[in-house]
């Protein structure tokens, strides 16, 4: 079953309003969703964004020139960079009181069964990403037992190198023990 565009905008809309209501990890899953599911229809955040004039309360153009350059650095194909952005932008728009409802194009009320379902989705994305940080983690913890290792054989070898350096005779040949 195809959504139409309107679902879809709905959706992203839902998933912006729990992004900038929650906490960072929910936020950051949340946008991360948004995000896919725009670039899945060829949207960006800077390409919904409406123009200056139909912000409600908007007091100088200053807000709008510096949140849509945030915003555009939300399109950065460096996850982190655009991680940063997303989430400067919920603080430049807590500051002067706006919300993505209030400057995105098509933005809707969400529902409350939709939240419960994308709510669902956000934890999903957060498990995922826990077990590819704990897999992570585990990998760089076997390693640096790896690199241990290697450094005391290391160590070793160039105290035997040292002893055996020291152990020979004047005509230069080595003495073994």
């Amino acid at each position: 079953m195809r959504r139409d565009r309107s679902s879809k905008a709905n959706r992203i809309s839902q998933l912006l309003s729990i992004a900038e209501t929650s906490d960072n990890d929910e936020a950051i899953a949340a946008f991360l969703l948004a995000k896919r599911l725009m670039a899945k229809n060829g949207m960006t955040f800077t390409s919904q964004l409406l123009p200056a004039d139909e912000w409600p309360h908007l007091q100088d153009d200053t807000a709008y020139d510096r949140l849509s350059k945030v915003l555009s650095l939300t399109d950065s194909d460096k996850e982190g960079e655009s991680i940063a952005a997303f989430l400067m932008s919920i603080r430049l728009m807590k500051r002067v009181g706006l919300a993505f409802s209030d400057i995105m194009a098509e933005g809707v009320s969400p529902e409350k069964d939709d939240d419960l379902r994308l709510y669902r989705s956000i934890e999903i994305e957060m498990m995922s990403l826990k077990n590819r940080l704990n897999r992570l983690q585990g990998k760089v913890a076997h390693q640096d037992g790896e690199l241990k290792r290697y450094r005391a054989a290391f160590d070793e070898l160039m105290e035997a190198s040292w002893t055996l350096h020291r152990h020979t005779e004047p005509e230069g040949q080595p003495v073994y023990n």
